[in-house]
């Protein structure tokens, strides 16, 4: 290689850069985690679709009891979240 095409190198190197180092969040849909077990107690004694609420980090949060599938346990979903597709 000769010296004049390294700074074409260079550039193209600092130019990938931080496509290399950029990260996808999980699939739209997938959800975060497990919610927290504070929003699983809330919906212990609730049905499907029922109003609940519990304390996070950041405040109170209010919204519906669900969960993706008759297998898991309902927990609080905070409104406005997006809702994952039922499995």
């Amino acid at each position: 290689m000769t010296h004049t095409h390294r700074p074409f190198l260079l550039l193209a190197l600092l130019a990938l850069a931080p496509t290399a180092l950029a990260q996808d969040g999980p699939p739209r849909g997938a959800g975060h985690g497990p919610p927290p077990p504070e929003a699983i107690q809330a919906c212990e004694a609730l049905g499907d679709g029922d109003a609940c609420s519990f304390e996070a980090p950041h405040g109170v949060e209010e919204g519906s009891c669900w969960a993706p599938d008759e297998t898991l346990p309902l927990a609080c979903k905070p409104e406005g979240a997006p809702e994952p597709p039922r499995r």
